[in-house]
């Protein structure tokens, strides 16, 4: 009788399962691990999400499993995105805020990219990298471009010839000599 090996997806699910318990049953014993489990949080998200790229990758017809390409790769990337911002110290997260849909757009992108070229996955693709290239520009590009723009016009403001002053001068001698014709007159009366 022989025996099969596990699937690589039962293998994965089965080695993190008993990690995690042997981690969790650590300080029963006595074992302290020096690990800042504040800092691990994303890992709840990336874990699941190689989960189901494993699940995806591992089955024979992928064109019948493609929808987990979604769920594996916005776990997968936001995992990534909130560990980058806890070691940043969520320093970045309001210039990157055009990360959010720009991931749910990738995994569109991938699921369309890995199937069978289906418009339902292009559809939200395309609107969803609009979308987060809209918000990429308002957030990041609007900081330069007001102030430079603002610059831009107060130095156009500073070199731009009075078209007026010309006027006025005609006009302000114009005057002083009507002025000067009028006391004039009214001396000769």
């Amino acid at each position: 009788m022989t025996q099969r090996a596990p699937s690589a997806e039962n293998l994965f699910w089965g080695l993190l399962l008993i990690l995690i318990g042997a981690l969790a049953l650590a300080p029963a014993f006595g074992i302290q691990i020096a690990v800042n489990l504040a800092m691990l949080w994303p890992l709840f998200l990336i874990v699941p999400g190689l989960g189901f790229w494993i699940s995806f990758l591992t089955n024979s017809d992928r064109k019948e499993v493609i929808g987990l390409v979604i769920p594996a790769t916005i776990l997968t990337l936001l995992g990534a995105f909130f560990t980058f911002s806890l070691f940043t110290g969520w320093k970045f997260t309001g210039e990157l805020s055009f990360v959010f849909p720009l991931i749910v757009g990738l995994s569109f992108w991938a699921a369309w990219g890995l199937g069978n070229h289906e418009i339902g996955f292009l559809i939200p693709a395309v609107i969803l990298t609009v979308i987060a290239a809209v918000v990429f520009t308002t957030v990041n590009l609007m900081k330069l471009f007001i102030p430079f723009a603002l610059i831009g016009l107060g130095i156009y403001m500073l070199i731009q010839k009075d078209t007026n002053a010309p006027h006025q001068v005609k006009e302000e001698k114009q005057i002083k000599q009507e002025k000067s014709a009028s006391q004039k007159k009214s001396v000769d009366k």
